[in-house]
């Protein structure tokens, strides 16, 4: 299996301050420190063709991701073992002001046999 990714990082223009909004001048973008492939069972190539899912997810400030929801999808099972691969993906959290803060990423993934 070939699998391509592609992500957009929406980098956060916006920080809480004791619940106030104010703006982030020093935003840095999360970093990608650790992403396993979805485990694809060895039958799914008997029954699906290459197969493209776009997820909404956040970065938590811890680095985990959390899953927010499918934008776009060839299937439910490609959905499915996409979600299941993302949630296991660790991240230098992003900072806004030095502080590490929530950020929502859109994620592309594509699936290919090989």
């Amino acid at each position: 299996m070939v699998l391509l990714l592609g992500i957009l990082v929406l980098v956060p223009i916006a920080c809480s301050a004791s619940g106030a909004s104010a703006s982030c001048r020093d935003a840095v973008a999360p970093v990608l420190l650790n992403s396993p492939g979805p485990k694809v069972p060895g039958t799914f190539w008997q029954t699906h063709e290459a197969g493209k899912v776009v997820l909404q997810v956040w970065v938590e400030t811890d680095g985990r991701v959390t899953f927010q929801r499918v934008v776009k999808t060839s299937g439910a099972e490609y959905s499915d073992l996409a979600a299941q691969a993302v949630r296991s993906w660790r991240y230098k959290p992003a900072t806004c002001g030095g502080q590490p803060t929530r950020t929502d990423l859109t994620i592309s993934m594509s699936f290919a046999r090989e």
